[in-house]
């Protein structure tokens, strides 16, 4: 897929939130975004960064990838 605009957040909780803030900040929407190693969602300290991420980017499309033992989460 070409994608004029694109976002990656990575399986670093403090790299994700700090992506996802200054995505926000900018109030900006993205035609993708890659959240990789999705597995750390199960994960009960990191696991909100994640899901914040899923909630709260503005996106026309989303790729998760990572173990689908989180697909019953998603």
């Amino acid at each position: 897929m070409e994608a004029k605009k694109r976002n990656c957040c990575s399986p670093l909780r403090l790299l994700t939130m700090k992506v996802f803030d200054e995505v926000n900040a900018k109030g900006e929407s993205y035609d993708m975004t890659i959240v990789d190693e999705i597995q750390m969602m199960a994960d009960s300290y990191s696991g909100y960064a994640c899901t914040r991420v899923l909630i709260g980017l503005k996106d026309d499309e989303l790729h998760l990838c990572g173990d689908p033992s989180v697909l019953h989460i998603v």
